[in-house]
């Protein structure tokens, strides 16, 4: 299908382009209303080691290394199948994800919440901030870990007002729409195709069925005429069967003497 052979097609059905003009809007208008916009609300959670780890000073931020495998670790915990089940769940509008800020070189780990509305993002945020606190002390009093030596996780920057993101509902409508003009392209031209071949045939032609006429017969048949047929299978008494027998024979309009000679 060539360009130079698609747009005369639609200009011959404009009306199969207007319909599908009009799919084309009504799926888009479909993918709006049933794909909403999302909301996100994120937040960066920071690990602080505790106060009986710093020997040179009181400042939490001058200790902060090594904590990057707690970091690692509190961001699988609370991951989990079962954790992310009882926060999220899958019949839910909710989900988030809890990883580890590789771009920067402390242990930092983010939250980030995707909800349909946002109150609910809202809602999910602190719901997970609240469980990343006991997940990261029920790791540390699974392994005996000291009161005084427990490290702690700090709210650092958190979005108050989530944020609306409307790219999942942008690709649904473009894909929507894409879809309703790629079938409205092609449908016309399959239409025009099956429609003027209809018209003049599967040859070229005018599209009626050619009929022949021949002169007494049917119409595309040859009629064999048959007229009186003259034998002369019973020869006169006296004269001998094998004798030369003629025979007269009305064909085609004219007439034709067949002499047979006999057997000797």
């Amino acid at each position: 299908m060539y360009l130079a052979d698609l747009l005369p097609s639609l200009r011959r059905r404009w009306w199969a382009v207007s319909l599908g003009l009009l799919a084309t809007l009504g799926l888009g208008y479909m993918a709006l209303t049933l794909v909403p916009i999302e909301y996100v609300a994120r937040s960066s959670m920071l690990l602080l080691p505790p106060e009986s780890t710093l020997e040179t000073t009181s400042n939490p931020y001058l200790g902060l290394g090594g904590l990057q495998p707690a970091a690692d670790v509190l961001s699988r915990a609370l991951n989990d199948g079962a954790v992310h089940e009882a926060l999220a769940p899958r019949d839910g509008t909710a989900t988030f994800t809890v990883d580890r800020d590789t771009t920067s070189s402390g242990p930092l780990v983010l939250v980030e919440v995707t909800d349909v509305s946002s109150t609910g993002a809202a809602a999910t945020l602190d719901a997970v901030v609240a469980e990343m606190h006991l997940t990261l002390k029920k790791l540390q009093e699974e392994v005996g870990v000291p009161e005084i030596e427990l490290i702690d996780v700090v709210d650092v920057a958190r979005d108050m007002t989530p944020e609306p993101d409307n790219k999942t509902q942008i690709r649904a409508i473009l894909v929507a729409v894409a879809l309703g003009l790629g079938g409205t392209l092609f449908g016309t031209d399959l239409l025009d195709g099956w429609a003027r071949t209809k018209a003049t045939g599967p040859h070229g032609g005018s599209g009626r069925r050619s009929v022949v006429v021949r002169p007494h017969g049917r119409p595309g048949r040859r009629r064999r005429r048959r007229g009186p047929r003259l034998l002369a299978d019973h020869p006169p008494p006296g004269q001998p069967r094998d004798d030369r027998r003629r025979a007269c024979r009305v064909r085609r309009g004219y007439l034709e003497v067949a002499t047979r000679t006999p057997r000797r």
